[in-house]
């Protein structure tokens, strides 16, 4: 998979969030430890779907969130470099 097409599922990952938590408005009250703490959240259930189901989609399922969910908080705080 080539990674423009991840990024473009990553999109519509957050599409989906924000249509149903309600986008900026309320991203914006969310400090980065919460944003952590939802990510560990998913993370956990991406841990468990591996872990006890066949094969590797739960975990990917759950792993696109955990992702999405970093990108979200990149969008209110922002996004260090790499150096």
């Amino acid at each position: 998979m080539e990674r423009k097409e991840i990024y473009s599922i990553l999109d519509g990952e957050r599409d989906f969030q924000d249509s149903k938590w309600g986008g900026k408005q309320n991203d914006n009250y969310h400090e980065v430890e919460s944003w952590v703490l939802y990510m560990q959240h998913y993370l956990t259930k991406a841990i468990n779907r591996v872990s006890t189901e066949k094969g590797t989609q739960g975990g990917l399922d759950e792993l696109r969130k955990v992702v999405a969910l970093g990108i979200a908080c990149f969008e209110v705080h922002g996004v260090p470099e790499r150096k």
